[in-house]
């Protein structure tokens, strides 16, 4: 018995979609396909999120740095710090920094009242703006040493308050 071949459209894109499929599965190695599942297509980014509190009002910025090793803490002069800015919304900020390596760090913050991208201080020194460091690490006339400030990062997200402190 004689079956006639149809030849329409229809039949011609079902074709292309079996060709394809085949073209793909001989790319991959003969392999079948792996079932995806709900991880399947999730790709996790490390996430360091540093939530400042304290604050004593929204005005200007949070300026924080995160910083990999002791060279330039916590400075900045060398430019050796990953630097972001926050904005401060009822009296809270969160810096966020994103794809760093597992490590260890410490993070430098200071509230920029004014806006102005600089930690300003008064004639004699003293600081005229918000500061803070990981670990709440105390500075008591001169900044904290990085070994004091210091925290472990083993990648994934990773969350840290930072106590703001004023003069």
């Amino acid at each position: 018995m004689y079956v006639p071949i149809r030849k329409g459209p229809i039949y011609i894109w079902r074709c292309l979609g079996v060709l394809t499929a085949l073209s793909l599965a001989i790319a991959a190695g003969g392999r079948a396909p792996a079932a995806a599942g709900p991880d399947t297509f999730v790709k996790t980014e490390n996430l360091l999120r540093v939530h400042v509190l304290g604050l004593r009002n929204d005005h200007g910025d949070i300026r924080c740095s995160l910083f990999s090793s002791a060279e330039d803490f916590p400075n900045n002069g060398d430019l050796m710090a990953k630097t972001t800015t926050a904005p401060i919304v009822g009296r809270s900020a969160t810096c966020e920094f994103t794809g760093i390596a597992p490590g260890v760090y410490a993070v430098v913050l200071f509230h920029d009242e004014n806006a102005d991208g600089k930690f300003n201080r008064n004639w004699i020194g003293l600081p005229e703006e918000g500061y803070g460091f990981s670990n709440d690490a105390p500075a008591h006339f001169h900044p904290p040493r990085f070994d004091d400030a210091s925290f472990s990062f083993a990648g994934g997200t990773l969350e840290i308050p930072v106590n703001i402190h004023y003069w």
